[in-house]
């Protein structure tokens, strides 16, 4: 009797001790220059969204460059649409409005190889904003204009619906 109880409490402590603990997956963030986010960071998968939409060209009739601003999970999701459930959880829609945008594929006078991106947030009078989003890279060769995908996103507190954001696009040339 004993002895299986020692074998039986040995046996548990060799099980307890080749179990481990698994770990939440980290999400994997896509960092790189001609993607630029303030206060928040987007999954591999949602910035794969957005390049399928960029190369199934969803956004042509909105000129350039397309941008949102998002207030609530249904306009996220439909900006979101090839994800049948992406959830912004870190996103608390009543407290925040996120403003986002992308190049659209149309052919324009824009930088290539794009090596930074800035944004700011301009209250204009207390009630409008611009979001101003600065693109640096280099100029495309005699002739040809710049068509290198793009994506920009910008957390910010609540904007209300009532107020007007708009978007100022500014391209920086390096020689």
């Amino acid at each position: 009797m004993r002895k299986s109880i020692v074998f039986l409490i040995t046996a548990n402590f060799l099980l307890i001790l080749g179990c481990k603990e698994t770990a939440p997956v980290a999400v994997q963030t896509f960092d790189q220059p001609y993607v630029n986010q303030v206060n928040t960071q987007f999954s591999n998968i949602e910035m794969q969204c957005l390049l399928d939409q960029y190369h199934s060209r969803t956004y042509d009739t909105n000129g350039p460059v397309v941008f949102r601003v998002i207030n609530d999970l249904e306009t996220f999701n439909s900006f979101f649409a090839c994800q049948s459930e992406t959830k912004p959880a870190q996103i608390d829609f009543s407290k925040y409005t996120l403003l986002i945008g992308m190049n659209t594929g149309l052919e324009h006078p824009s930088p290539i190889n794009i090596s930074k991106m800035n944004q700011s947030l301009i209250n204009k009078d207390n009630e409008d904003y611009t979001l101003r989003v600065t693109v640096t890279g280099k100029n495309s060769p005699e002739g040809k204009t710049g068509n290198e995908w793009f994506a920009f996103s910008f957390l910010t507190l609540k904007i209300a619906e009532e107020n007007n954001v708009t978007l100022e696009m500014r391209y920086e040339y390096l020689d």
